[in-house]
């Protein structure tokens, strides 16, 4: 089918001379086009009554139906249905700056029978022509020098599957050549802008998601100047916030509950390494065993990741422990709350090796703890093999490999990444007390359109308030591996 894009005469005949611009449908009984093309914008004087003349030969008379001088617009009502072979065009309100366009009309310096196509580049979608809401847009064949003439009316398509954005409207002349345009710059009038003003033009309207938007932007980057590709990033960092803040977080209490977490504090009679260190592993004992209660001795593996905090001082262990699972939260603070073991740590060994040991599961720690830090620690329970593993030496010989937003799609992931963010920046610490707070900005654009809205919560958190919250982590009530980041700016 061939898009409803017409000549606008004066009068049936289609001379020549009566040939006054561009316009196309938006439905079966109506069209848009410039208001300088049906009328005079300074006196407000509009013709009744134009015919519109399609490439397929067909003609349709169409009627004044409103206009707006001031916005350069004009509603036309066809007298008649518009031809099955022609297919009219829906609109959108949606662009953005280096948005590729197509702009099909009726350039009066083109003599064909069917109509020509300029393109371009969006280069501001919230420009502005006296005083009057447009679309800046940059037209490669004006560039090369054809004459824009007789183009006014026509849409501004954008997106796939194309969807008119804006109706062409006026080019600044060139002081050289008035029949070229300043620039090859190009205005249109806002189908936002027509809309508001036509409130029954709405229902025409197919706003496009922030996905669509930035999926179209995305593969400009591939072949974009230095430029350009700093403006394409710029815009989707705002379409990709517009996505991620287009649901606020409001009553998670119903699917989401916060980070599970259990704290331990101990009064120590030594202040030495060795007896910070024993007490952690008699923790992370405790935590072995859970896994054993918590989960089916089925499972062929689980792996999940915790952060993990020890700070000492005044004679007193403090350990933090955050994990996706509240099942086996509750069973660690539980055993630590029990009359048996309050204050008495040195207790606990006796039960735990006869749960562990009558199931003959081993455990192997293969961590460090500095005190201070919040570190992962990676959690891998393989009941068949009767063995539990508790491990993060990768993450300090090399915590840039976990230092990636792809890798935070569940809530293990992203723990992980927090913990080789404060991993790392620990460790820039002791090369450089000042050192700042690590925020991975480089390559972002490869994370929009990848499903990390909450991972981007988190950064734009960052950015916007320069910290980050672990009561701000909440995870799924039936897939704990579901996570949601609450902030809202």
């Amino acid at each position: 089918m061939n898009m409803a894009i017409a000549r606008v005469f004066a009068d049936p005949l289609e001379r020549p001379q009566d040939f006054l611009g561009t316009a196309f449908a938006v439905s079966d009984l109506l069209a848009l086009t410039a208001f300088h093309c049906v009328g005079d914008r300074v006196s407000n004087v509009h013709r009744e009554q134009v015919w519109l003349s399609f490439q397929t030969g067909a003609s349709v008379q169409a009627q004044y139906d409103g206009v707006d001088p001031y916005a350069d617009f004009a509603v036309l009502r066809l007298l008649d249905e518009l031809p099955d072979d022609l297919h009219w065009l829906p609109l959108t309100t949606d662009t953005f700056r280096r948005e590729k366009f197509d702009s099909p009309g009726y350039p009066s310096a083109v003599k064909m029978t069917g109509f020509y196509t300029v393109s371009g580049d969006v280069k501001n979608p919230s420009a502005s022509v006296e005083n009057a809401e447009a679309i800046e847009l940059f037209c490669r064949e004006s560039a090369a020098g054809l004459s824009l003439h007789g183009l006014s009316g026509a849409p501004v398509i954008v997106g796939n599957p194309p969807t008119a954005v804006g109706i062409v409207r006026w080019n600044p002349p060139a002081s050289q050549d008035p029949l070229l345009a300043a620039g090859a710059t190009l205005y249109a009038c806002p189908i936002k802008a027509a809309a508001a003003r036509r409130p029954d033009l709405k229902r025409f309207v197919r706003d496009r998601t922030p996905d669509e938007l930035i999926g179209e932007a995305l593969p400009l980057l591939k072949t974009a100047s230095d430029e350009t590709r700093e403006i394409i990033t710029a815009e989707l960092g705002r379409l990709n916030r517009a996505k991620v803040f287009s649901h606020r977080c409001e009553n998670l209490q119903s699917e989401w509950i916060s980070l599970p977490c259990f704290k331990y504090t101990q009064a120590l009679a030594g202040s030495n390494e060795h007896t910070v260190r024993k007490t952690v592993k008699l923790i992370f004992q405790v935590i072995a065993t859970g896994l054993t209660q918590v989960f089916s001795p089925s499972l062929k593996e689980i792996q999940f990741v915790m952060l993990c905090e020890v700070s000492f001082e005044a004679g007193c262990v403090a350990v933090s422990v955050y994990c996706p699972f509240q099942e086996l939260v509750a069973f660690c603070a539980n055993f630590m709350r029990s009359s048996t073991s309050i204050y008495r740590p040195w207790s606990w060994p006796r039960a735990l090796m006869t749960s562990l040991q009558s199931r003959k599961i081993s455990v192997h720690h293969d961590y460090k703890l500095p005190t201070g830090c919040l570190v992962p620690i990676v959690v891998a329970y393989q009941p068949s093999l009767l063995k539990i593993a508790l491990s993060n030496l990768n993450h300090f010989a090399n915590p840039d490999q976990f230092l990636s937003p792809h890798r935070c799609h569940t809530t293990s992931g992203f723990l992980n990444f927090l913990g080789a963010c404060s991993l790392k920046h620990e460790l820039q610490k002791r090369i450089n007390p000042d050192a700042p707070q690590l925020i991975l900005l480089e390559h972002i654009e490869g994370a929009f359109g990848k499903g990390l809205d909450q991972w981007f919560r988190w950064l734009y958190h960052v950015l916007d308030r320069g910290t980050w919250e672990t009561q701000r982590i909440f995870v799924g009530n039936k897939n704990p591996e579901e996570y949601i980041y609450s902030y809202d700016p």
